[in-house]
């Protein structure tokens, strides 16, 4: 999880490798950690959250909707 202030704390799973320490300073586009498949995961991927406040937000909203695409998942 890293807390970026003002209530906002994103939070990272199922990664295969940690690259960065509880307590680490952070900067953007820095490598945080490995994509992986922990737990009962069905391949390699990140589980990605965005929390406000303590309360779970849509993620989405906070990307610029023109750089990205959903996939349907199977």
């Amino acid at each position: 999880m890293i807390d970026h202030g003002n209530g906002m704390v994103t939070l990272y799973a199922h990664m295969s490798k940690l690259c960065v320490s509880q307590g680490d300073s952070v900067n953007q586009e820095q490598t945080i950690g490995l994509c992986g498949s922990t737990g009962l995961s069905k391949g390699a991927h990140i589980h990605f959250e965005v929390w406000l406040d303590g309360s779970r937000v849509d993620p989405l909203s906070y990307f610029d909707s023109s750089s990205y695409t959903v996939s349907p998942t199977a």
